[in-house]
């Protein structure tokens, strides 16, 4: 049922409705790790602005996919050291960190950054 749940969440992201966000924003909180992180790709998906503030503090969220989605969504926020924590991400021992950084490099401007 979870599978079939996150790609839902997805799919609200795919739609581009923007009602979708607090649906999408309540789902922050989930239990389902996998959940929390589709609900922040599905609000970067929608460009939910609104719901900056509620995702900021996932960037430093102990699961490597949930931090590097959050760290999609405030790509664009100066107080963030995006590229800080994805080096970091990517010179952890923990294969799942490294994974996660480079799905979130294959998401973000290249020309900003890349190489890292």
């Amino acid at each position: 049922m979870i599978d079939t749940g996150v790609k839902l969440v997805i799919a609200l992201g795919h739609l581009g409705d923007a009602s979708a966000s607090k649906l999408l924003r309540s789902l922050l909180t989930h239990g389902d790790h996998r959940v929390v992180a589709s609900a922040i790709e599905a609000l970067d998906l929608i460009g939910a602005a609104d719901a900056r503030a509620a995702v900021k503090p996932l960037t430093a969220h102990k699961v490597p996919r949930i931090r590097a989605n959050a760290l999609v969504f405030c790509r664009d926020d100066p107080s963030v050291d995006v590229e800080g924590t994805l080096k970091r991400m990517l010179t952890a021992r923990e294969f799942p960190q490294k994974l996660s950084a480079l799905w979130a490099l294959s998401r973000l401007p290249h020309e900003r950054y890349g190489p890292m």
